[in-house]
């Protein structure tokens, strides 16, 4: 009998411990500003080679690599590489910013400032393995930019077509 009374409180020890320490971190997550978000949106659609459409973070599009190059040439959009520091000066696509996924949102916002939230963007990172080409798009939509694309294929695609690059 007393055993099951010390088990029992045991687990309610360990269920208040366990609430607790979802509370703080919910608490510092949402102070942080590298906060995650909490529930992964499902906000990106695939590209038909439309063009991208405007309007709320529901609205982000993979780009196909020929969707990425016709926007390359045009020279309409800013290219936005979310790999590392180091990797972006190993080489990047041409003219490309490079805006860290891993950079606080308070930078992001500093190097995106002279950017009107209308011009479109495309986000790239190391190709179909990489997300951060994908996160750092949903940061930007909630940074307030509308015109958002994501070109899955990224550096390693890009490279392989002989596209334009700098190193």
């Amino acid at each position: 009998m007393n055993f099951e009374i010390n088990i029992r409180r045991t687990a309610a020890e360990v269920t208040g411990i366990l609430l607790l320490s979802m509370l703080a971190g919910i608490s510092y997550n949402s102070l942080s500003e590298k906060r995650i978000s909490l529930i992964a949106p499902k906000v990106i659609k695939e590209s038909q080679s439309a063009p991208f459409q405007t309007g709320e973070i529901g609205n982000l599009q993979r780009i196909s690599l020929k969707d990425a190059y016709s926007f390359f040439t045009s020279g309409e959009a800013v290219f936005l590489d979310a790999r590392s520091e180091e990797e972006f000066k190993k080489g990047h696509i041409k003219n490309a910013l490079s805006i860290s996924y891993t950079l606080p949102i308070s930078k992001k916002s500093e190097i995106l400032r002279d950017i009107p939230k209308s011009v479109p963007l495309v986000t790239y990172c190391d190709g179909a393995e990489c997300n951060a080409s994908e996160a750092l798009a949903i940061e930007l939509a909630e940074l307030g930019y509308s015109r958002i694309m994501i070109f899955f294929g990224g550096w390693t695609q890009w490279q392989k077509a002989k596209h334009p690059v700098e190193k």
